[in-house]
């Protein structure tokens, strides 16, 4: 009976996902936003005396979003180091696991102005959009660093307590920041920046993710 209301013969039941296209696309572009966005940066001189002043600093490509991934790499192989008991009081502060161990930061104005649409898109359905900004986020750094895919699955020699297998998207700097006033129905589900005075601070109980 229960073959007959889901359409399906019997012994011929399937589960089927739902993809979600429009989903799927800003994953694989935001991936590639985190991947290929970079800026020309000046670098200045170790020793600034020895400069001349006629002399242009010079000017590099920076790509920020690969730097974050090298830093929350260092972070968790430090982290997980079985022979972190070793390590003096002030290398062991740096190495204990934070928030910062498994979250990219991304500056809403690069983006902008990388891929306007895509930046569109988180904004107007962001709750829709985040598991698969999450998503892009851990392929990209588990591709760029794949010793920590490895460690995650059993490799290495890394404590249990060190193994992250979630990831997760800061986004700062947003265009629009709103008063909180200011908040209608019609900002659920979207990315929204507020402002406004905090009066009163308790205790915050974080999120437990299963």
């Amino acid at each position: 009976a229960n073959a007959a209301i889901q359409g399906t013969a019997a012994g011929d039941a399937q589960a089927f996902e739902v993809v979600d296209e429009g989903g799927e696309l800003v994953r694989v572009r935001f991936h590639e936003f985190l991947q290929n966005y970079s800026e020309i940066v000046n670098e200045q001189p170790a020793d600034e005396n020895d400069m001349d002043e006629e002399e242009e600093p010079i000017q590099r490509q920076y790509y920020p979003y690969l730097e974050q991934a090298g830093q929350i790499a260092r972070r968790q192989r430090k982290s997980g180091s079985s022979f972190s008991n070793e390590m003096d009081d002030e290398e062991e502060d740096e190495s204990e696991m934070s928030s910062f161990s498994s979250t990219i930061c991304v500056n809403y104005r690069h983006l902008l102005a990388y891929d306007p649409d895509l930046a569109e898109a988180i904004e107007g359905e962001y709750v829709r959009f985040e598991p698969y900004l999450r998503r892009a986020a851990k392929e990209f750094v588990l591709g760029c660093h794949p010793e920590l895919d490895r460690i995650g699955a059993g490799g290495g020699l890394m404590k249990e307590s060190a193994v992250v297998n979630s990831y997760f998207v800061a986004i700062y700097n947003c265009s629009t920041v709103l008063p909180v006033r200011a908040l209608r129905t019609g900002t659920i589900g979207r990315f929204s920046a507020i402002s406004g005075t905090v009066t009163r601070s308790s205790d915050v109980r974080p999120e437990l993710l299963v």
